[in-house]
């Protein structure tokens, strides 16, 4: 008998050590589901759609809308095909063809408030915090360039990743209308002789990385604007600015790539003038 016992005894552990985790996979997969539920009312909540008609009269400057579609990262978020990509674990979405689905008030509502104009929200990632005070003529010119081109096939689908949707669940990922703030919006964005420019073109062009006081942001790897340009004349900063080379002829990490596919789009009046306001800024304490 004990050499029965002795001989069963593996049998019943790996019995129950099974049993133990069909219980685990079962209370894993319920949480999973749990959380994909949450998530997914969550991202299927409806908001107010009622875009505003744009304030702004006559056709839109494709070239134009080309240019700030370059500057304001429209193709590093959404590819350089504007047909969607991977961008930080979410699929972007295929702009083309929301242009061309959406009119220029919905799309303006879609980039400022982060609404679709069927009520559902924007994922996080769109920087509509910032992108709220764009011009309306600045939309018309993006909207117009977007819709004149020819419909291609998503580079991706759009998908919404797990480990996402986790923090959409437990509250930490927010969407855009959640947290979205009105202000005046101007319907002609400030040209580079306006001492209006500096403050608009960084807070579209600059903030989503170095934050609204344009002191750094995203984990310390955005610096501080004005202690970075205080370090520039504006031979240097203009040098910057179109090959991504700093003072050293080096590559940044990720101002290198920022500069050459967005800011080298700037004209010589726009950076002189986003020089001329961030070296006017105090740094950091002063």
């Amino acid at each position: 008998m004990a050499e029965a016992e002795q001989a069963g005894l593996p049998r019943r552990v790996l019995r129950w050590t099974l049993i133990a985790g069909a219980v685990a996979l079962a209370a894993v997969l319920v949480a999973f589901a749990t959380l994909w539920s949450i998530s997914e009312e969550q991202l299927s909540r409806k908001f107010p759609a009622d875009p505003p008609a744009l304030r702004v009269a006559g056709k839109a400057n494709l070239a134009e809308g080309e240019r700030l579609a370059q500057v304001l990262g429209c193709t590093s978020c959404h590819g350089k095909e504007l047909t969607g990509t991977d961008f930080y674990g979410i699929q972007t979405p295929n702009i083309r063809r929301a242009a061309k689905a959406y009119d220029a008030a919905g799309f303006a509502f879609a980039v400022r408030h982060g609404i679709r104009p069927d009520g559902t929200a924007l994922t996080w990632n769109m920087p509509s915090d910032f992108l709220s005070v764009m011009a309306d003529d600045q939309i018309r010119d993006i909207h117009g360039w977007l819709a004149s081109l020819p419909e291609v096939p998503d580079d991706q689908s759009a998908t919404r990743m797990p480990v996402k949707r986790l923090g959409v669940a437990v509250g930490q990922l927010l969407l855009i209308p959640d947290v979205w703030r009105p202000e005046p919006v101007p319907v002609v964005a400030p040209k580079p002789e306006d001492p209006a420019f500096g403050p608009y073109f960084a807070r579209v062009a600059c903030a989503e990385c170095h934050g609204f006081d344009l002191n750094g942001m995203i984990g310390g790897d955005a610096p501080s604007l004005p202690v970075v340009a205080k370090a520039y004349d504006l031979a240097a900063f203009r040098t910057f600015v179109k090959t991504g080379k700093n003072l050293g002829g080096q590559e940044l990490p990720m101002m290198s790539g920022v500069a050459r596919w967005r800011l080298s789009h700037m004209s010589d009046a726009e950076i002189e003038a986003l020089h001329s306001f961030l070296t006017s800024l105090p740094n950091p304490g002063e």
